[in-house]
């Protein structure tokens, strides 16, 4: 089952966290990266006046197919527009404005709910591995890290709460700019907004982020989704203590199997993650 990461400072808030079984949710605006937020005042929308006549049409017909309209409604549509009404209709300002609206619709609904950051494995090296993640993240392994099993995550997140936005891959690119030469690139328009609004720059990508959504700030879940708790070796022992009391509380019979420490192998460099010697 595949596995989620979210790293925590150890600090009041966190540790208040953990023993009430709840993630804390946080607007866009209040994320640590300055560029982050849903912000559509500067788009540039010139790529439309640049398409070609059979290029409009084919996008055209794209947006009315994600309104629902019958394949003939629209044929008749077009017919309508370029047979009765030749230089009255431009065709490339109707889908800047379809795009436009849709984009703001988007950005909108998206500042209005809240979230929370995860890691997931990277393709070469897993999540508790990423030594900038326990340095930015985890108070240079003076915090903690909570994995997660996602199926059970997202199954608790459901039964609990009123309402759960699912969770979304962040995107990762050279500027935060949004190239609208590709934004047709597949017919589902919600699925290319959806990259303009989950976007950062590449000096991000070592998060490897998945982002969940909520419109509540408090997301409530079963102590069943968690698989494993991992402390870095250097948080201090009054902290110890209180999560690992916290811990009891909350696995009374299994804790110790769930308890994990991570460490610097003095060797390699690298962090590597052993089972919590009590």
């Amino acid at each position: 089952m595949e596995k989620i990461y979210r790293y925590y400072r150890n600090v009041q808030h966190d540790i208040d966290s953990l023993a009430n079984s709840y993630l804390w949710a946080s607007k866009l605006s209040d994320f640590n990266d300055p560029f982050e937020g849903s912000d559509y005042n500067n788009i540039d929308f010139s790529c439309y006046s640049k398409l070609t006549n059979s290029e409009a049409i084919t996008i055209w017909k794209n947006i009315h197919k994600e309104k629902k309209h019958s394949i003939i409604n629209t044929e008749k549509a077009l017919l309508k527009y370029f047979i009765d009404e030749p230089d009255g209709y431009n065709i490339k300002a109707d889908i800047e404005d379809a795009a436009r609206r849709m984009i703001i619709t988007q950005c909108n609904y998206a500042n209005k709910h809240y979230y929370v950051s995860f890691v997931k494995d990277g393709d070469n090296k897993t999540a508790l591995e990423n030594k900038l993640m326990w340095s930015h993240y985890s108070d240079g392994l003076r915090g903690y890290v909570i994995e997660f099993l996602i199926e059970n995550l997202s199954r608790s997140i459901r039964e609990n709460n009123s309402n759960f936005g699912g969770f979304f891959n962040i995107h990762y690119h050279d500027n935060v700019s949004f190239d609208f030469s590709k934004f047709h690139a597949t017919k589902d328009f919600n699925y290319n907004s959806e990259r303009f609004v989950f976007r950062k720059t590449i000096d991000w990508n070592y998060e490897n982020e998945l982002r969940l959504m909520s419109t509540e700030q408090k997301v409530k879940y079963s102590p069943n989704s968690i698989n494993k708790i991992i402390i870095g070796e250097r948080m201090g022992d009054c902290q110890r203590v209180t999560l690992i009391t916290i811990l009891k509380g909350i696995f009374p019979n299994e804790w110790k199997k769930k308890l994990y420490e991570s460490y610097i192998d003095k060797k390699t460099l690298k962090i590597l993650i052993r089972p919590y010697e009590v």
